[in-house]
């Protein structure tokens, strides 16, 4: 048979077929109704069938773990290869997350941006567009796409495959429509803080949240994404997200992040130029790169200049955030990393420990003991130690157990300092490694502000502080005011208090040095928590809230509470804080214990600022009355001759809690020469010391100090132990009840008390007449 003869066979053939079909569907309930589409149920995709108001339908079993609905497309309907479809959806929309994840040719699973049921509790109609569908039957069932409604049953009254766009297909106007016959309304957006949602949004979601009153919506920007191979620029991914932006006037933070395994490209990871973090437990090599990486800086400059060139001037970024070390991107060092971080670089060595053993690292640590003590004899003296030169000297040694970090000397909360020159040698590999990384912040820093001068830019940090961590907030927030920059603190989670630990190093070293400031979670909160963030914000004056969308849109209950209380987030004038309390950096570098926990439980009591020792040498004690030693062991003889100096020239020095405060060198006279230790006050200078002969789990001594604050003319609203937080503002009490139940609440200003009644789990702001 001839090549012609062959094909008007074919074209026969398909005459013979009829007309090849552009929308395929099906129709669910008891029996489907399948026009070119099945819907197999079992496994992860169990349905059942229903019927509400009218319509026959079928729903996933999510109550027993079973979030998707299956679609197998017929294999005639497509060819293979990348095709554009258009998939409609008629759903009932009670409330709740949703969306496609279908067979792409890279991914059987590839995921649409997440969508959202608003609660108008009707039949309503969306439609999925697709541009790579495959549909080679590769996900379970040999479906080639699954609905995804993570955590709660949707139900599905019919589902259309179409080639052709149709004519009602208008994403914008769809959600607007529903929201129109939702209870759901806009909210009246907040001036002067900025509101945060991450990461990324579609353009149902962009809706939404603009109606939430989010000013921003946040990107990883990493250097991997927009140069996956050596000068090859792809910014298409973030072009769209711009895009969506700009057309509902939204701002955008992109987070640039260079240094995380998954931020780096793989060939720059696989090139010479790559000098990944040595850890000294293991003495083993991450994919994360390492901060004293020489090579690095010019590849970072040179993607941060490419960013600022394509989108610098298109007046759609709100702030700029900056990624620069760990395993997600915080100013702080390897810590554990897992998950999603090892999909593009696969699994990596990391853990909390020390990852300055690679041969930077170790001659930046040797030159700069060479520049503090200037000949080794004085720091063999110091150290106790006998090194022949600084080539020789090392960093002190740590013991590993069950390959899990243990330090030497500090484990925190398990190590008793055996003698001064321990101490000594151990603050001072301390100092320099928090030092190291504050240094790389600072040229971070600067070298961002050169390509953004007149945009917001933020340096995100993590973590609590702890040794392994590498970082000092306090100094973090000076080199971020230097270069007239914020910091992003990313530690947060449901509970005010400890929330309030977490935050208020950056709150308060931010507002002496001058550094805006905002606060992030680390990762999901609950209901309480949504208030709880809110309430910290603006308590602690910050001006930027993240929240990370699921967190909010996930639920009706979780939406209202956040539109509730979003009016609050209205910036005022800041706090007034007479009360300060003493952050013990050195003595917890020593021995991590004690502070945390009593720091949490006395924001019950009282409302304070933190003060460490970088604040203390600059000067921060000038705008206190009050500064309280809450826990602590060590403190440089340098740092209590200022708080002496301080208390000589008015302020009021209060110990509760702790008996005993040593220098470095184990000399407990300057300590004892500030108080009566048999309890009771002391006058020096202009200024008193008072100290409570209790510890910190004796019944009287929170009593006690309330008493005293408020005999020194201190006022102190709250003072009991209940759950409520209060904070005195110039012109109103701002109020957090975190009780589930109302609390009838004393409040105590100077000649005046009165009771309020505070619903549960609420914020309420007070006017003080």
């Amino acid at each position: 048979m001839t090549m012609r003869a062959l094909i008007l066979l074919f074209l026969f053939s398909l005459l013979s077929l009829g007309e090849v079909a552009y929308t395929v569907s099906i129709t669910l309930g008891d029996t489907n109704i399948e026009e070119g589409v099945s819907s197999p149920s079992g496994g992860d995709g169990v349905n059942f069938p229903a019927n509400i108001e009218g319509k026959s339908c079928r729903y996933n079993d999510a109550e027993n773990g079973s979030y998707y609905l299956y679609f197998k497309v017929s294999d005639s309907f497509l060819m293979g290869g990348k095709n554009e479809v258009y998939i409609t959806i008629e759903y009932y929309d009670d409330f709740g997350p949703f969306t496609i994840q279908y067979d792409a040719p890279d991914n059987p699973y590839k995921d649409l941006p997440m969508e959202l049921r608003l609660g108008s509790y009707k039949w309503q109609k969306i439609t999925f567009h697709i541009s790579d569908a495959h549909f080679a039957n590769r996900q379970n069932w040999q479906a080639d796409f699954r609905i995804y409604s993570p955590g709660t049953r949707i139900y599905i009254h019919k589902v259309e495959v179409s080639k052709e766009k149709p004519a009602s297909y208008n994403p914008e106007r769809r959600l607007l429509d529903i929201m129109q016959e939702s209870k759901f309304k806009p909210v009246t957006p907040v001036r002067g803080r900025e509101v945060t949602f991450g990461n990324d949004a579609s353009e149902s979601q962009a809706v939404l949240f603009k109606a939430l009153g989010v000013t921003s919506v946040e990107s990883y920007v990493t250097w991997e994404s927009v140069e996956p191979e050596k000068d090859k620029w792809n910014w298409e991914r973030w072009d769209k997200q711009v895009e969506i932006l700009q057309k509902y006037g939204l701002k955008w933070v992109p987070f640039l992040i260079v240094g995380p395994a998954y931020a780096t490209p793989k060939w720059f990871r696989e090139s010479k130029e790559h000098v990944g973090a040595v850890c000294l437990e293991h003495n083993i090599e991450s994919k994360i790169e390492s901060i004293w990486n020489p090579n690095l800086p010019k590849w970072i400059e040179r993607f941060i200049a490419a960013f600022a060139e394509r989108y610098g001037k298109m007046g759609v970024i709100e702030s700029v955030l900056l990624g620069i070390s760990g395993d997600y991107g915080e100013a702080i060092f390897p810590v554990w990393g897992g998950g999603w971080t090892f999909q593009i670089p696969g699994v990596y060595h990391t853990h909390p420990g020390y990852w300055c053993g690679d041969p930077y690292a170790r001659k930046s640590f040797r030159e700069a003991m060479k520049r503090k003590y200037g000949t080794i004899e004085k720091l063999n003296s110091a150290w106790g130690t006998s090194f022949d030169s600084f080539d020789d000297v090392e960093f002190p040694p740590l013991k590993v157990r069950g390959g899990i970090r243990e330090d030497a000397p500090t484990p925190p909360g398990e190590f008793e300092a055996k003698d001064a020159q321990s101490r000594r040698r151990w603050l001072d590999f301390v100092s320099w490694y928090r030092g190291e990384m504050t240094k790389w912040a600072d040229w971070w820093l600067a070298t961002t502000k050169k390509y953004f001068p007149n945009t917001e830019v933020y340096l995100c940090t993590g973590g609590d502080a702890v040794p392994p961590h590498g970082s000092d907030f306090a100094e973090q927030c000076k080199v971020s005011a230097k270069n007239k920059c914020g910091v992003r603190i990313t530690n947060e989670g449901s509970d005010y208090a400890f929330n309030f630990y977490l935050t208020h190093w950056v709150a308060s070293a931010g507002k002496f040095y001058g550094a805006f400031y905002g606060f992030e979670p680390a990762a999901g909160v609950n209901e309480k928590g949504i208030v709880a963030r809110i309430f910290n914000v603006v308590a602690s004056a910050a001006k930027q809230l993240h929240e990370y969308n699921s967190n909010i849109i996930s639920s009706e209950k979780r939406m209202e509470i956040f539109r509730t209380n979003y009016p609050y987030l209205e910036q005022t004038l800041p706090p007034k804080v007479d009360i300060a309390v003493l952050y013990p950096k050195t003595s917890l570098a020593i021995r991590w214990a004690d502070f945390p926990e009593r720091a949490t439980q006395l924001r019950d009591i009282i409302d304070y600022d933190f003060v460490d020792e970088s604040m203390l040498r600059d000067g921060a004690l000038k705008n206190y009355r009050f500064l309280l030693l809450i826990a602590g062991d060590f403190i440089e003889k340098e740092d209590i001759a200022i708080l002496k100096k301080w208390v000589e020239g008015g302020g009021i020095l209060i110990s509760c809690g702790v008996s005993q405060m040593a220098t470095v060198e184990g000399d407990t006279a300057p300590f004892d020469e500030l108080f009566n230790k048999e309890g009771g006050k002391k006058q020096i200078g202009k200024g008193k010391t008072i100290f409570l002969p209790f510890n910190w789990q004796d019944e009287k001594l929170i009593p006690s100090l309330v008493a005293k604050l408020r005999e020194e003319a201190c006022p102190v609203p709250d003072g009991v132990k209940d759950g409520v937080y209060v904070t005195l503002f110039p012109d109103f009490l701002f109020i957090l009840n975190t009780n589930d139940d109302v609390v009838n609440k004393i409040i105590n200003l100077p000649g005046k008390s009165f009771s309020l009644e505070l619903p549960p789990n609420s914020i309420t702001k007070h006017p003080i007449q």
